[in-house]
């Protein structure tokens, strides 16, 4: 399959967040994402933010299939997205504390060192999962989209 027909297949399916899609579907289309999103950027910042509203649940849900053909739930995406607000928090406040030049309670190097190994770890699971081959055969998501004929 051409990656144009991939890219096609995100968005032909972009609020199905049931099913299976296969590792060359899931990452042709969001790769283009990522590229298309640095692009848009050097057009225009507004663009970017427009952009990444459009295909923010064309690509959630491309991922939800991903995990599913992976033998995971798709819930397994709120996990950054509970990590990713603390370490945001941690990391402003500890580059305010530094711009203002003064100590804050969590202006502290462990909390920030913390911080980031936890989310470096997220990160590193969730992409690994997104990542890992196809469970074989049927499971509870669907059939196998490298079994399915068409």
């Amino acid at each position: 399959m051409e990656a144009s027909a991939h890219i096609a297949a995100g968005f032909r399916n972009y609020a199905r967040f049931s099913g299976r899609t296969a590792r060359p579907d899931y990452w042709v289309f969001a790769g283009f994402l990522f590229v298309a999103q640095i692009l848009s950027f050097f057009i225009a910042p507004i663009v970017a933010a427009g952009f990444a509203l459009a295909t923010v649940t064309p690509g959630l849900s491309a991922a939800v299939r991903r995990l599913h053909d992976a033998g995971r739930s798709g819930w397994w995406l709120v996990l950054p997205a509970v990590v990713l607000p603390g370490w945001l928090l941690i990391w402003f406040a500890s580059a305010a504390a530094a711009m203002a030049v003064r100590v804050d309670t969590l202006d502290n190097d462990i909390y920030f060192l913390t911080a980031s190994a936890i989310m470096l770890v997220v990160v590193t699971i969730t992409l690994f999962w997104l990542a890992a081959p196809s469970e074989p055969g049927a499971n509870a998501h669907g059939p196998n989209p490298n079994e399915v004929a068409g």
